[in-house]
């Protein structure tokens, strides 16, 4: 009996001393650094101060008590040989991150707060099947005015196409988001935008209805 007593003390030991260590290391995916990475082969790290950050399939989500503003600012002081960044905070819930590197090739980055509190940093590309092929887009979630309901990155992307959302940007600001990135041939025709890309065409229709503008995304 005394046998059995002791096997079962030291196997709830083992339990227990298991879960603590998980709660110190990566077993929740916790992170030492908020970083995202770009499918051109890109990457950055967020300069800022956070309570916890946890990696997801899209970037990384964290806890700050910093603003918007003021992760703005500590981006734009953040300096890097061979790199060159400028943040813009959009509304409410975004800072819109464009790195560029000596050579001129420029990356596109977005921190996002949601309406839990918690923020997630990402890229702007989102992966769509077309025909019978996944294809990675780039989408101006900072001009979408997209309810954020999700706590982590992964409710991040929640664009679908054929589908109207608002936006706060006219076709030609629409189209110089892509030109400045000096990777599509882009066209505006009307109220149209179409981006031509290695393998797809994507359409992006604005119409203004009520006084608002609604943007719709296609491939072709």
């Amino acid at each position: 009996m005394k046998k059995a007593l002791k096997i079962l003390f030291v196997a709830v030991f083992v339990c227990c001393l298991v879960v603590y260590m998980c709660g110190l290391t990566a077993c929740d995916d916790a992170v030492k650094e908020v970083y995202a990475s770009c499918c051109q082969g890109d990457g950055m790290k967020l300069p800022v101060k956070f309570e916890k950050a946890w990696a997801e399939s899209h970037g990384t989500a964290f806890k700050t008590s910093q603003s918007l503003e003021s992760i703005a600012v500590e981006v734009n002081k953040f300096n890097k040989k061979g790199e060159a960044y400028s943040a813009r905070v959009y509304g409410d819930n975004y800072i819109f991150i464009e790195k560029t590197l000596n050579g001129g090739d420029m990356h596109y980055y977005l921190v996002t707060r949601t309406q839990s509190g918690v923020y997630a940093f990402t890229s702007l590309w989102q992966k769509f099947d077309f025909d019978g092929k996944i294809v990675s887009v780039l989408v101006p979630y900072h001009f979408l005015q997209i309810q954020k309901n999700g706590s982590s990155a992964e409710h991040i992307y929640g664009v679908t196409l054929k589908s109207a959302y608002k936006t706060t940007a006219s076709p030609e600001e629409t189209a110089e988001f892509y030109k400045r990135k000096n990777l599509f041939r882009v066209t505006v025709l009307n109220d149209a935008v179409y981006v031509a890309a290695n393998g797809y065409t994507l359409e992006a229709v604005l119409k203004t209805i009520d006084n608002e503008i609604f943007i719709t995304f296609n491939l072709q």
